[in-house]
């Protein structure tokens, strides 16, 4: 090897002395990230590993290197990408990778994961399940309720369903006008319609289960305001229109309909501002995120706000989804998934591995999983430490190059969430068991 070395690099002094100026990379150190994640690519370093001058002389150490080996030894790799592969069609280039989470080098060099499976810890995980795809989407919305997936397609104005097992897609409901949040239970499908921006085009929708009878609006907005988020329990459906959160019969033939709580996206002067979004029901509350302002609020079930502080706040947007687990309730800001409860500091338990914005993301009693906005899937333990100085530990990536993931929702054996192509539109719905 070294024969082979000394001969090339015999070479290109002849090309350099013709007039020919040749620099070889040397490999640098990473950007350093507080959680690892996937390697971004390999840096190219020479076979070796030193620089020599554009006049084709020795090192300024006198010819050899700190191993006294004349500059032909490879320079070490830094964190987080310490081992060294040869890098594709670069003849004698090598890169610096990890080979622990190189998707494209896992376990060993060359050794490549199927497409967007993960590599963790030197061995490729299982890629994802496509279940089915659909064209001109928009902003996929997913929800979940036994076997059956159901989901809204805005751009196309469609309400699906299919099983979890990606068998048999229907349609719901067809020239919707832009559907976009939805929520389920045993006795129907309830989505809103967020409208043209006409007045009265936004509406709340109810498709009874067992499907068969054409959908029903049981709310239609009474201005240009559109519905903007939707959630369902025991009988009731709440809905956000203008700052106040509504609860309303999942009957369409009860018209009784009560304001659960107001958002102040402004807590000093406690004035009803911002659009309550992301609705979720938990222990007996109704929680929203203020989607102006990035903070979460919640209220008791009983008519006329009851001004309880907030429970967590960013001052930024982030995925207007809300979890549970235990105690706390999670919400995302920026790259972090935090855990709040009222009147005590939010913890961020977790991060994105490649440090990008969350996208979207569910909790389950012990894991969080959650996708950023470079198109990788994660999972964390939720595990809550007491002291306040608490360090979020390394995440788990499952998939990778899932482009923009706008939804994603769990059961009891496996993830689900939709792909959509931001250029156009196209969507894919897919799965990973846990």
């Amino acid at each position: 090897m070294r024969t082979a070395l000394v001969g090339a690099l015999t070479w290109w002094l002849g090309a350099a002395a013709g007039g020919g100026v040749f620099a070889l990379a040397a490999c640098s150190a990473p950007s350093e990230h507080i959680l690892p994640g996937p390697s971004t690519g390999a840096r190219p370093v020479s076979a070796g590993g030193s620089a020599t001058s554009s006049s084709g002389g020795s090192p300024a150490s006198g010819g050899a290197d700190a191993a006294g080996g004349g500059g032909t030894e490879p320079a070490a790799c830094a964190a987080p990408t310490p081992d060294r592969c040869p890098v594709p069609s670069g003849g004698m280039l090598e890169g610096c990778v990890s080979m622990q989470d190189d998707p494209s080098n896992c376990g060993s060099c060359g050794a490549a994961c199927e497409p967007q499976a993960a590599c963790v810890a030197g061995k490729c995980g299982e890629p994802p399940q496509e279940l089915t795809k659909s064209t001109k989407c928009g902003a996929v919305r997913i929800a979940v309720l036994g076997a059956q997936l159901f989901w809204t397609e805005p751009h196309a104005g469609r309400v699906r369903t299919m099983s979890v097992k990606g068998a048999g897609v229907s349609d719901i409901a067809t020239a919707e006008a832009n559907p976009g949040r939805i929520a389920v239970d045993e006795s129907g499908v309830y989505w809103v319609d967020s409208g043209d921006g006409s007045s009265g085009s936004s509406k709340l929708m109810k498709a009874a289960l067992p499907l068969g009878d054409a959908p029903v609006a049981l709310r239609t907005a009474p201005a240009t305001d559109p519905f903007v988020g939707v959630a369902v329990d025991s009988g009731k459906v709440y809905y956000g229109l203008g700052p106040e959160i509504h609860a309303i019969s999942t009957d369409p033939s009860d018209l009784t309909d009560v304001v659960v709580g107001v958002s102040f996206a402004r807590n000093d002067t406690m004035m009803p501002d911002g659009v309550p979004d992301g609705l979720s029901f938990h222990d007996g509350r109704v929680y929203w995120v203020v989607s102006d302002v990035g903070s979460v609020e919640s209220d008791d079930l009983l008519p006329g706000p009851d001004h309880t502080a907030r429970v967590g706040h960013s001052g930024q947007l982030w995925p207007n989804d809300l979890g549970f687990a235990g105690d706390y309730v999670y919400y995302a800001a920026f790259s972090s998934l935090y855990a709040a409860q009222t009147n005590t500091p939010a913890i961020a338990v977790a991060s994105s591995p490649s440090d990008s914005e969350l996208a979207a993301f569910a909790v389950t009693d012990t894991d969080g999983y959650f996708a950023d906005q470079g198109g990788s899937i994660s999972r964390h333990g939720l595990a809550l430490p007491a002291a306040p100085d608490f360090q979020p530990t390394p995440s788990v990536s499952l998939v990778r190059d899932q482009g923009n993931v706008t939804s994603l929702v769990l059961d009891s054996a496996r993830i689900y969430w939709a792909s959509v192509d931001p250029t156009s539109g196209d969507c894919a719905l897919r799965a990973l068991a846990f």
